[in-house]
């Protein structure tokens, strides 16, 4: 899971944040982190269960550790661009950085 976490990131933010398509994606990944961290119940089953496929219990299972890990590198990557970059890409990275702050915060 940690390799997967990986090549996503190193896919969605070595594309520059200069059209709102890669703004777009930059902002859907955070946030999916965001959601993933939050889960707290577990998902509800569907009818795919009698295929043996079973509903996600985030507090039996390693996700919450692997999403904060994946924040932590997340935060080190974009605030090296923040501060390469100028104007509206430096403002998109900083409100990125601020997301994140605010979900690391509230799953404390």
């Amino acid at each position: 899971m940690q390799n997967l976490l990986q090549d996503v990131r190193k896919q969605i933010f070595n594309a520059p944040a200069n059209t709102i398509f890669n703004r777009g994606l930059q902002r859907a990944y955070v946030d999916r982190l965001g959601v993933l961290l939050k889960l707290d119940k577990p998902v509800q089953e569907t009818s795919y269960a009698s295929t043996g496929l079973t509903p996600y219990n985030p507090n039996l299972s390693d996700m919450r550790i692997l999403i904060i890990e994946e924040l932590d590198k997340l935060e080190k990557v974009i605030a090296k661009y923040a501060n390469r970059k100028s104007g509206f890409e430096k403002r998109h990275y900083q409100e990125l950085l601020s997301r994140i702050s605010q979900f690391k915060t509230t799953n404390k």
